[in-house]
């Protein structure tokens, strides 16, 4: 006879199960209140794995609207995750960014509602990060099967008008950064895959110093350069910051 399997039981961090023992009955309006809450120092704050677990609760007692709201707000909370992971494993095609993006948020979407598979309420993000890179490598092995353009060169065959370079051929790395001709020619090729938006900020706030925002009017930032707020910039310099150590990791871990 086959062996048994038995289900695993999975244990939340403490973090999380003191959450989940003071937080206010599932479907109250307190604990709407607190599911809405996105600042993670905020005392209220619940952890993914908290509305996972909330997620499961409205399943049992057939509430399919109320799971349907966590799985929304879980989708919401992770979407910038999502664009990083799937910018890391298709850097160079829009469309299968898209279509990446799509399917992981599909796939996350099923597994939320699926009580079985309990891990997603004891460690959320690794779970998450689990299913980007198996969706990833489905996309790299889908690449790998189509023949790719040669280099320069658009669909027609016609050569590409020579894209400008984001970072300044003549900046050079202080003393202090100690980084090699190798390395730095790797960051550039990094960032200048980035979208033109994240590139600019990281070029004008690591390359060109420029401040964010400034009290002197005669200074100018990036956000005036850019055109955009303070706030943006901070989003747009996070994110790029975000999806640069997602390339490496990546990298990383095919060496």
């Amino acid at each position: 006879m086959g062996k048994k399997t038995v289900a695993r039981h999975y244990v939340p961090s403490a973090r999380v199960q003191a959450q989940l023992a003071g937080a206010p009955p599932f479907g109250s309006q307190e604990f709407w209140e607190r599911v809405a809450l996105r600042d993670r120092e905020h005392p209220d704050y619940f952890d993914a794995e908290v509305l996972v677990t909330a997620l499961r609760a409205f399943l049992l007692h057939d509430d399919l609207d109320s799971a349907h709201r966590i799985c929304v707000e879980l989708l919401d909370r992770w979407k910038g995750y999502i664009y990083v992971q799937a910018w890391s494993w298709c850097s160079d095609s829009e469309e299968d960014r898209q279509d990446m993006r799509q399917e992981i948020s599909t796939r996350l979407w099923a597994v939320l509602l699926n009580p079985a598979k309990s891990f997603w309420e004891a460690n959320f993000y690794t779970a998450l990060h689990d299913l980007c890179c198996d969706v990833g490598r489905k996309f790299e092995r889908l690449r790998e099967r189509e023949c790719p353009l040669p280099s320069g060169y658009d669909e027609d065959g016609e050569p590409l008008d020579e894209l400008p370079d984001v970072i300044d051929p003549q900046w050079q790395p202080t003393d202090e950064l100690m980084v090699s001709e190798e390395e730095r020619d790797r960051i550039r090729g990094v960032v200048t895959a980035l979208p033109a938006p994240i590139s600019q900020v990281l070029y004008l706030y690591y390359v060109k110093g420029w401040q964010i925002q400034s009290t002197d009017p005669s200074v100018m930032t990036i956000s005036k350069a850019l055109n955009v707020t303070d706030r943006t910039v901070k989003k747009r310099l996070a994110l790029g910051r975000a999806m640069v150590r997602a390339k490496y990791e990546r990298e990383e871990t095919h060496e």
